[in-house]
């Protein structure tokens, strides 16, 4: 049965935390082999340990432990994202299998969502921009916006695309979706091609992105996209940085072809000092926080169990393609 190498820090670069007893609980589901947690990749490269199995962050690429293992068959991410371990030197040319977090991002990044599109539709920048100047004044009624009157259009219906319409249905908004291939899913009113997006922007007060980063997307979110969108529509970015065009996004601002943005990710990251986006009152900017949670690891380690339970039976696991 594998042997185990865990490389995270239990308080460092990453927000989220591991702590003893989710190590534990990855222990109690390993039928037999030896866990080993370390806290830093120098630790664990200055071990003798061989590892079956690398559980790690996936932003991280731990190339030197990972050299110097000759039995490492998979490597798991505890992150969504796997842009550091897909350029692992380990993983060309081989038969070693990379997994990556799916399925528990969606309950607070939606939710991270929807405080956007509340703060938005009871003018909330506005506000807290007049609370700044030390300004006692109520927006004024077209500035204030009630959720039964509003479309949410969400462009990649994944996990967290499905929980973001879950809630935006239970508020009253009306949900378009937009996919590579229109299918119906509940809790959408429409769905959209890709093909077809700008029939959808044209009808949203609200458009959020949640493509994944693939080289295809990048920059998808671009001048013209910004176009088809109402000049009265909000733009928010709980995705990847590198699906939008964050020039584009600027200009668009700036000339009022869309009329506010909210943004967790973008590229580059993190967003340069000097740009004119921290200026502007029409934009939150959150610092990629919108999937942080003191419950990430309590949800991560069922997954990752789950998938070593599904290992040991011989059933393979999730690869991160």
């Amino acid at each position: 049965m594998p042997d185990i190498a865990i490389i995270y820090q239990p308080n460092g670069p990453h927000p989220m935390v591991l702590e003893q007893r989710h190590v534990d609980e990855i222990i109690a589901h390993n039928r037999a082999g030896e866990v080993r947690w370390y806290k830093t990749e120098e630790e664990a490269v200055a071990d003798t340990f061989d590892a079956e199995i690398l559980i790690t962050w996936g932003r991280d690429t731990p190339d030197a432990f990972c050299d110097k293992q000759k039995g490492l068959k998979w490597v798991q991410s505890v992150s969504a994202g796997v842009e550091g371990l897909a350029k692992l030197r380990c993983l060309k040319d081989s038969d070693i299998i990379l997994s990556k977090m799916k399925g528990i991002h969606g309950y607070v990044m939606a939710e991270t969502c929807i405080t956007y599109i509340l703060s938005f539709l009871r003018s909330f920048p506005l506000i807290n921009a007049r609370k700044r100047d030390h300004v006692w004044k109520k927006p004024e009624l077209c500035d204030l916006r009630e959720c039964k009157d509003t479309t949410v259009g969400i462009v990649g219906m994944g996990d967290i695309g499905t929980r973001v319409a879950y809630l935006c249905k239970i508020l009253g908004m009306t949900v378009l979706g937009c996919r590579r291939r229109a299918v119906e899913m509940e809790n959408i009113d429409k769905m959209y091609s890709l093909d077809n997006v700008g029939e959808m922007l044209a009808q949203c007060d609200f458009v959020v992105d949640l493509v994944p980063d693939t080289p295809e997307a990048k920059n998808m979110v671009n001048a013209e996209f910004f176009k088809k969108m109402k000049p009265s529509a909000v733009f928010i970015n709980i995705g990847r940085g590198a699906t939008v065009d964050t020039q584009a996004l600027v200009e668009a601002l700036q000339n009022g072809v869309i009329a506010g943005a909210a943004i967790d990710a973008v590229e580059p990251e993190p967003l340069n000092e000097d740009s004119p986006l921290w200026g502007m009152d029409n934009v939150i900017i959150t610092p990629h926080c919108s999937a942080d949670s003191p419950n990430y690891f309590d949800r991560a380690v069922k997954v990752v169990v789950n998938n070593l339970e599904s290992y040991q039976d011989g059933n393979g696991v999730p690869t991160a393609v």
